[in-house]
């Protein structure tokens, strides 16, 4: 009985991971057009609203999927204020910290003219960033 039991546990437990990954994809559309009309207008803003929408704890990994597209698509500038806002909104998030970390690494030029040295102070964690990966 207990193994019947613990069998049937596995296959819940399995069908709730399932729903989970089905409910994630399903909210990817709506981000990927965020994505496409933010790059096609060069605006923020229809990124910000999607993600926005989205229950706080699953932000971070919304705002890297987006960036990483932007920064992809070599809109920098559209992909710093991406970083910025997902800064503001999650400061404490590894992906956050990995993000400051590779701009200031591939565009610090850009990054000290759109982000500048105060906003790096306050958000810009080194001894985190240096423990992160591109996955937080």
């Amino acid at each position: 009985r207990s193994s019947r039991r613990f069998v049937v546990s596995i296959w819940v437990i399995v069908g709730a991971i399932a729903l989970l990954v089905v409910l994630s994809l399903l909210r990817r559309p709506g981000l990927d057009r965020s994505v496409a009309t933010a790059i096609r207008t060069d605006d923020p803003m229809p990124v910000i609203a999607s993600v926005g929408k989205l229950p706080h704890g699953q932000q971070p990994d919304a705002w890297h999927h987006a960036i990483q597209h932007v920064w992809r698509s070599y809109h920098r500038e559209l992909a710093l204020a991406l970083i910025r806002q997902l800064a503001l909104d999650h400061p404490d998030a590894r992906i956050t910290q990995w993000w400051l970390k590779h701009v200031q690494e591939v565009e610090p030029g850009l990054v000290h003219e759109t982000l500048g040295a105060q906003f790096l102070e306050r958000y810009y964690v080194p001894e985190v960033a240096a423990a992160c990966g591109p996955v937080g």
